[in-house]
């Protein structure tokens, strides 16, 4: 195959080699040379296509900090405390990005190649025009290298959806605990992988506030990694006690950890509250 052809194929479905046998010299040079290529492709490709979009004016709005930490603020203060959320607000909204054809260069720099290709389509539809494949997922929010990927569009939540909400929620499983004293801190939530769908989607939903509309919201969740039984459950459990409402959410997320993980982590925020 030649390096067109390889780029041809990235470009159309979102797969590569990943040891790059299309660009010539040894493997990490092939590896350096092949990965450059085709980012540079796909920002070129994206480029020119957003000049050409029916919606070319998709801007990032002013506030954007103020914006987020409004709206997840109810979430990281129910599940961290006052002390907590008033760590996370200053530091959360930082790792939420909104992309945009002017940010789309950025991204692309920033996350892996199969990443990049999402959100390329990702921003495509954003702005009226065609993905590069007609099996491209429809999303219209990403997690990727610690950073939150939002389109514009989805900035104002709807009835049944916010994505801000459902990303920062994973941003909580992915970024480290600053506090832990460890190379290798644990995360601020240790969710373990297979719960980690319906977590973000208990928190979008349970956000919006719709009271005895949740069935029917999650009803509407469609994505096959979620747990239905399990989202229907939680957030029942989460409305029949208000109070407590968002630390039910968390101690289900985090209630099926591995168990030698969870002591590492509790061991990890034992040693940070250590004075010295």
């Amino acid at each position: 195959m030649s390096t067109s052809d390889a780029i041809e194929r990235f470009l159309g479905t979102g797969t590569f080699d990943p040891r790059f046998p299309e660009w010539s010299g040894g493997a990490v040079a092939r590896r350096a040379k092949g990965n450059a290529a085709l980012r540079e492709v796909l920002v070129r490709v994206i480029t020119w296509r957003c000049a050409r979009a029916p919606r070319r004016s998709c801007r990032a709005p002013e506030g954007l900090d103020r914006m987020v930490t409004d709206r997840i603020r109810p979430m990281i203060a129910g599940m961290f405390g006052p002390a907590g959320a008033a760590r996370l607000l200053q530091r959360l909204p930082g790792h939420v990005r909104v992309l945009t054809p002017a940010a789309f260069e950025e991204a692309v720099g920033a996350v892996s190649l199969t990443d990049a290709w999402a959100l390329a389509n990702m921003l495509l539809d954003e702005i009226g025009a065609p993905a590069l494949s007609d099996d491209a997922p429809t999303l219209h929010g990403l997690c990727s290298g610690g950073v939150a990927y939002v389109v514009p569009g989805v900035l104002e939540p709807t009835p049944f959806s916010d994505v801000v909400v459902h990303e920062v929620a994973h941003l909580l499983h992915l970024l480290p605990d600053e506090r832990a004293r460890s190379d290798r801190p644990a995360p601020l939530l240790m969710v373990p992988p297979r719960r980690r769908e319906t977590f973000a989607y208990a928190c979008e939903l349970h956000s919006l506030g719709r009271g005895d509309g949740w069935p029917e919201a999650c009803a509407r969740v469609t994505d096959a990694r979620v747990d239905e039984a399990a989202l229907l459950g939680l957030l029942g459990r989460a409305y029949a006690d208000p109070e407590r409402s968002w630390a039910t959410i968390r101690d289900w997320a985090v209630g099926g950890a591995r168990p030698a993980v969870a002591r590492a982590a509790s061991a990890a925020r034992l040693a940070a509250a250590v004075p010295t």
